[in-house]
């Protein structure tokens, strides 16, 4: 019975699917996306000499994949569909849509914090014509049968990416294809300064402001306890944002998330230790920063909630943490505060 639903399964995402159709870009996009792709794999595997060849099979195998329309599994301990989506934004490019399909998820349009959900495969398809559909292996749609069999007629097509657990009880999965291995954060503690560098480019990029870098090294930062790539490098934006932003309200605005969520996410990683790291981020180019809405490009999401009072931040934190006293102060003036400097 297992041979019968390996063969079954194999057969569902091995067969070639109908390639994504085309897109008009702009020149020089396609050479970009490979050499960030090449960039974001090292991230994920590894730099040392030992990883290049398996960084250079993965890309190969990758590209090949979306060339002949088959689904790529991906297997680690953490949540892959960070990952997943960052291949998509480097394989077919951040103007597609990429959509998770988790039955046990409502639908929805996703957040500045997670990706659009559709419970059923075939919803799932519709909202990403021409882009990606990622799923969980444990969390198979109800109509996943009749999901493979569009993507094999004329229906909407879409890149899937399937995502594998690390256990033995998975190991079925693996006759899919081999998957993309991404090691555990734990297993690459030398690459963590690195890592925290290529974040901070990321994260600086993304915000709109100059680059940064960390004093001394990251031993005894918040980021040390993060647990996979993508807690790391939200780790990294909300510390770039604090930093460069004139109040925690304005850095909750660059986010796109509430003044209570960031005010929470301080809390639990400790305030003293948070404004400590805020403290360390240092400029790496003279005249970097600049007021917070003056930087072009910035994503300015509706914000109505951040005036709340502390009263009403109160009663809407049930779990007990005491908002930020700071939020019109600049965050610097509280790191050395709370410092005692």
């Amino acid at each position: 019975m297992l041979r019968d639903d390996a063969c079954a399964l194999r057969k569902r995402f091995t067969e070639e699917i109908r390639p994504l159709p085309l897109i008009t870009e702009e020149p020089g996009a396609a050479v970009r996306r490979s050499r960030e792709l090449r960039r974001f794999c090292r991230r994920i595997l590894g730099w040392d000499d030992a990883q290049r060849e398996t960084v250079d099979d993965v890309i190969r195998a990758l590209l090949a994949a979306v060339a002949a329309g088959v689904a790529i599994p991906l297997r680690g301990e953490s949540d892959l569909v960070p990952v997943a989506r960052a291949l998509h934004c480097r394989l077919l490019g951040p103007e597609r849509p990429f959509v998770v399909c988790d039955p046990r998820r409502g639908d929805g349009d996703g957040s500045v914090r997670s990706a659009p959900n559709r419970r059923r495969g075939m919803d799932a398809l519709v909202a990403a014509p021409g882009g990606s559909v990622c799923l969980r292996a444990r969390r198979l749609p109800a109509d996943f049968d009749e999901m493979t069999d569009a993507l094999r007629g004329s229906g909407p097509t879409a890149q899937v990416f399937v995502c594998l657990s690390g256990d033995d009880r998975m190991r079925v999965r693996d006759l899919l294809s081999p998957p993309v291995e991404i090691p555990s954060l734990a297993s690459r503690a030398e690459d963590l300064d690195r890592l925290i560098g290529e974040s901070l480019a990321d994260a600086t990029r993304a915000l709109g402001v100059g680059r940064m870098r960390f004093s001394g090294r990251a031993s005894d930062s918040v980021l040390r306890c993060v647990t996979s790539l993508a807690e790391l490098e939200r780790g990294v934006l909300r510390l770039v944002a604090i930093r460069s932003a004139p109040n925690l309200s304005q850095a909750a605005r660059q986010l796109g998330v509430a003044l209570v969520s960031l005010s929470r996410w301080i809390g639990r990683r400790g305030r003293t230790a948070v404004f400590r790291d805020v403290a360390r981020l240092e400029c790496d180019d003279d005249g970097a920063e600049e007021e917070a809405d003056e930087r072009p490009g910035l994503h300015r999401p509706d914000t109505g909630d951040l005036g709340r009072t502390a009263g009403a931040q109160r009663a809407a934190d049930p779990a007990g943490i005491a908002p930020i006293d700071e939020s019109r102060q600049s965050p610097i003036e509280a790191a050395w505060r709370l410092l005692g400097r």
